[in-house]
């Protein structure tokens, strides 16, 4: 279900029927620690939990409101495990010879966008005026300087990754930006004006809009990673949120244009990737496709339950067995 609200204390992203949240790791990768060693991107989905309670939190009908209290309490739950588990991420950015800032992917803006979204529901708490201490303004600033750093690394090195060209995880790219948005109005605190600094964090998000479609979408490819096509919900989502933000206090034709169709992008790429997600997991129940993760395979399972490890040799030799074996068997078919 989609919801959102426009006004000055309501600003939730649109959200899918599921954040980064469902993507499934074995026992003997869920520390942050061991994420990292096997996949550098993957520590970033760690983030997922409390980012989708942060979302949930901020989509709730007005009518349904939680007290200020309630809201507080989420907050600072959410705000302990951002810092937590980004001081893992932070680390390896700095001195990971795997994981480092130089060797930055699209899931590194999951250990950013964390912060804007803190921003917002800090906002919405009234964190500020409850405690005499303005932590949601820190988590701005934090945000945006973590952000300036992670994109200029990504756009430094896509030239090194071809392969990562149309891949869903681009889409992230705008989705710190486009919380940015709302929370930099919010703390504007002028109900009757749109934040200039905030228009410019929007401009720069509908740039990412236009670079995104030039390189073109690529939802009608096997997935690579199980999951992979949820990238394209909540980041259309959040620049639809900001458009509509945008609409609400400026009240332009143009601006309402511009918010109808991002909600409708939003919504046509929700109904696309449930589409596409249905029909990938058709054919791999009739046994033409399956969900790969390098993170969960069948053969780490197997060798949890005989105690053994293959080393990257084996790893390597085993699958191109399998592939050996698979190309035999088309061929005998």
């Amino acid at each position: 279900m989609l919801h959102c609200c426009t006004n000055a204390r309501h600003n939730p992203m649109f959200l899918g029927p599921a954040s980064k949240s469902h993507v499934v790791t074995p026992a003997y990768s869920l520390s942050p620690s061991s994420v990292a060693n096997r996949n550098p991107g993957r520590i970033h989905f760690m983030n997922a939990p409390h980012l989708a309670t942060i979302m949930l939190t901020l989509s709730v009908p007005s009518s349904m409101e939680p007290t200020a209290t309630t809201l507080r309490a989420i907050w600072v739950a959410a705000f302990f495990l951002q810092t937590f588990l980004t001081q893992f991420v932070y680390e390896k950015w700095m001195f990971s010879k795997t994981g480092n800032i130089g060797v930055a992917q699209p899931p590194f803006m999951l250990s950013t966008v964390g912060w804007f979204l803190l921003a917002v529901l800090g906002y919405n708490a009234g964190i500020s005026s409850a405690w005499g201490i303005n932590l949601p303004a820190y988590c701005l600033g934090a945000g945006l300087m973590l952000y300036l750093i992670v994109v200029i690394a990504i756009f430094n090195r896509l030239h090194m990754t071809p392969q990562v060209k149309g891949s869903p995880a681009l889409t992230l790219l705008m989705a710190p930006p486009s919380v940015a948005v709302v929370a930099i109005d919010l703390f504007d605190n002028d109900p009757a004006e749109f934040n200039v600094v905030a228009e410019v964090a929007l401009g720069w998000s509908l740039l990412l809009v236009v670079i995104l479609i030039k390189l073109g979408p690529s939802i009608a490819k096997r997935p690579a990673v199980l999951g992979a096509y949820w990238a394209y919900i909540f980041p259309p989502a959040a620049l639809a949120t900001a458009t509509l933000r945008n609409s609400t206090m400026v009240g332009g034709t143009g601006a309402d244009v511009f918010a109808m169709f991002f909600v409708s992008l939003a919504t046509i790429a929700l109904i696309v990737v449930v589409c596409r997600m249905c029909l990938h997991g058709i054919q791999c129940v009739r046994g033409n496709e399956d969900w790969s993760d390098p993170l969960f395979s069948m053969r780490m399972m197997a060798e949890m339950d005989s105690g053994t490890h293959l080393t990257v040799d084996e790893e390597e030799a085993t699958a191109d067995n399998d592939k050996e074996g698979d190309r035999s068997v088309k061929a005998e078919v």
